[in-house]
């Protein structure tokens, strides 16, 4: 371990954007039990999906593509608040 300055540029509630002194772009920061359910979540649809259920699996992808586009819209809101470009191309 060791201890470095980072940038931050929002500090909200489990949407943290901050940037690492070694990275052009600042990052989303997802804090390990979110990062946790978000992967359950994955698994739960994979599960569904195996098991035929399409419409569970439909669904639970919903929720975690609505957790995910928040989160990014969070990020893209932010990085526009400090006049930095996004570093991907939007739709």
């Amino acid at each position: 371990m060791y201890v470095a300055e980072v940038e931050i540029y929002a500090d909200d509630s489990n949407q943290a954007v901050i940037r690492h002194p070694s990275r052009n772009f600042p990052g989303s920061l997802i804090q390990g039990d979110t990062l946790n359910a978000l992967v359950s979540d994955l698994a739960e649809a994979i599960s569904d999906l195996e098991s035929g259920n399409a419409e569970d699996c439909r669904d639970t992808l919903q929720v975690l593509h609505e957790k995910l586009s928040d989160r990014l819209q969070h990020y893209g809101s932010v990085l526009t608040a400090h006049s930095i470009d996004l570093p991907y191309k939007t739709a």
